[in-house]
């Protein structure tokens, strides 16, 4: 117990306890209870700013990271593959080149083919000219026929005649200025057209074969139609093959042209050839016979010009999606993957620490609003104890006065009576009868023993408790006896177990609170029956005092009674509660549970 005091000037001097524990329980339990508590507040949003703000930047980071790791990755892999790709286009070049060197060194062959004979010719090229063959596939020789030497040529009997193509037809060659008739191939048929067959029979070839004889340099004519389906193989190469003669009058030299060599250019043949071919690493080369100037640049995809004879072509190579695979090196996923873990990490941890930071803040403002109901809670305590104070002491006043009456009308009447008697006898004569003197010795006797009962029943009711030695249990069997006798209404008791031995200090706040709820019941109630039962399990004691009258009013509740807020406050002081409720059949129950060791160490 805690207790203080205070003292009101020219009163009296007023003190209260409080529990050690029990108040603060209930003060929590209320605390943690209250239906009208202010709702917790969300957190604000500023707190998950920092957290969000990492999260935003650190993905624009990343991406801009893993953007610039891949366009610097990509600008490597085209660098590498510009570089191989210029090489494939240096040895295409060199084969373009080589193709056209060999093609010229036939023009030799052709004064040695008119002195030999053709058999012979054949055997010369078979044996002696394979490399030739390798480089070029396909060769052979036409030569320059005048219109006036058409007859010569083919014979009267039309030995070689010259044809050209109609459809898919060869017929007999047209009228022109001049021919071109193919007088060798090798091997037979490789050029696609029979020998005898006029390359100026088609306008592209001649006007390959008029600008070659024009330039002395090798030119392209038309493309080669040998395949079933009619694809072209590649494009007619032609060499001129001139001639230099002597005017016998002038003696002046002049360069006639004779014929020319004529080779097909396959460009397929010619990358298949590389070692190693570009499709063998995943690039895709083609070479077009036109050229396009002025393309940007792409990435991954290489244009080179070439020279061939007297066209400019374009060598083109793009890398297939293998290719990039194999150059990828997997460092824009690395930077992605670990721009996305830190990101990931950072703003974890700031949420983290904003969530508890969150939590912290609802935990200090729910302490404080704890603290506060607290001190609200235990400032109406304060304010409920100050007014059973004053109650108690109201109350005091009027038992001292209904002493003082009780004293007063009757003790102090009996005692008057006895007095006036005792003196009447005091005077009586020494010769009085002795009958007389008995009678008024008898009178006084039982007044004085009506007055010493009374004190004893006064000083009972003072001190119930601790002026008997068998404790509650008796003092409760004597209230109820004497209730009975006194107000003529039934009034039992019962305890379980019979004997019940309970500290004084809480006895003597129980009596109180039976006496309480007794006086209510017969001057409130208008009870005809009361029974008072004291029971004790363990260490957990139950109090109850039942009626048969008229119950709480329902416009009036007997709680807000003066008589029912002191029980409460004598139940609260041994650590106990105490309730009162109307019965279903009638009446009143009053019940006070209590703790028997709570209640000794008050």
């Amino acid at each position: 117990m805690t207790g203080s005091s205070f003292k009101w000037p020219g009163v009296c001097r007023v003190s209260f306890c409080l529990p050690r524990d029990t108040e603060m329980h209930r003060l929590n339990l209320n605390m943690s209870t209250t239906p009208d508590r202010k709702k917790q507040t969300a957190a604000p949003l500023w707190i998950w700013a920092p957290g969000i703000a990492v999260l935003v930047l650190g993905l624009l980071l990343t991406f801009a990271a893993w953007r610039a790791a891949k366009n610097r990755e990509l600008e490597n892999i085209n660098a590498g593959f510009q570089i191989e790709a210029d090489a494939y286009a240096g040895d295409i070049a060199r084969a373009l080149n080589l193709f056209q060197s060999v093609l010229l060194s036939l023009r030799d062959l052709h004064s040695i083919s008119e002195n030999i004979s053709a058999e012979n010719f054949a055997e010369f090229v078979e044996k002696g000219m394979a490399h030739q063959q390798m480089v070029l596939g396909a060769f052979g020789f036409a030569q320059y026929i005048p219109h006036e030497m058409r007859p010569a040529y083919e014979g009267e009997g039309r030995e070689a005649v010259i044809t050209e193509r109609t459809g898919t037809n060869l017929v007999p060659a047209a009228a022109r200025p001049a021919y071109f008739p193919l007088t060798y191939q090798s091997p037979a048929g490789a050029l696609g057209v029979p020998t005898g067959f006029d390359f100026g029979s088609t306008p592209r070839n001649m006007a390959a074969i008029m600008q070659m004889f024009s330039a002395g340099q090798p030119a392209v004519g038309g493309h080669d139609i040998t395949e079933e389906s009619g694809k072209p193989k590649g494009r007619y190469v032609f060499a001129p093959i001139m001639q230099a003669t002597r005017d016998e009058k002038t003696q002046a030299v002049a360069i006639a042209p004779v014929g020319f060599a004529v080779a097909v250019l396959n460009v397929n043949r010619l990358l298949d050839s590389l070692e190693p071919s570009p499709e063998s690493k995943g690039m895709h080369a083609a070479v077009v016979d036109s050229f396009t100037g002025g393309a940007r640049p792409e990435p991954l995809k290489y244009r080179a010009l070439l020279r061939v004879a007297n066209e400019d072509w374009m060598f083109i190579c793009t890398a297939s999606s293998a290719w990039l695979r194999a150059h990828q090196t997997g460092q824009p996923a690395t930077v992605l993957a670990s721009g996305l873990i830190i990101t990931a990490l950072l703003t974890g941890l700031l949420l983290l620490l904003a969530g508890r930071a969150c939590h912290v803040e609802q935990l200090v403002r729910r302490k404080t609003a704890d603290l506060e109901e607290a001190g609200k809670l235990l400032r109406e305590e304060m304010d409920e104890r100050l007014r059973l104070e004053d109650e108690i002491l109201e109350a005091g006043s009027r038992e001292r006065q209904r002493l003082g009456r009780d004293l007063h009308d009757s003790l102090g009447q009996k005692l008057t009576g006895a007095q006036y008697l005792s003196s009447a006898l005091s005077k009586h004569p020494a010769d009085a009868p002795g009958e007389g003197l008995r009678d008024s010795a008898a009178q006084i006797n039982t007044i004085l023993r009506d007055c010493v009962a009374q004190v004893r029943r006064i000083a009972k009711g003072l001190a119930p408790v601790e002026l008997d030695d068998e404790g509650l249990s008796a003092a409760l069997q004597r209230l109820c006896s004497e209730t009975a006798a006194t107000f003529g209404v039934e009034c039992g008791f019962s305890c379980e177990p019979q004997k019940i031995i309970i500290p004084s200090p809480a006895a003597t706040h129980l009596y109180h609170i039976t006496q309480e709820a007794i006086n209510n019941a017969i001057r409130h109630g208008k009870a005809g029956r009361i029974d008072v039962r004291l029971t004790l399990a363990g260490d957990d004691g139950e109090l109850t005092v039942r009626d048969n009258g008229q119950g709480i009013s329902r416009a009036e509740p007997r709680e807000t009674g003066m008589g029912l807020r002191i029980m409460r406050h004598r139940a609260t002081v041994i650590g106990g509660s105490c309730i009162a409720r109307n019965r279903e059949e009638g009446g009143v129950q009053v019940t006070c549970r209590f703790a028997r060791e709570r209640g000794g160490d008050q």
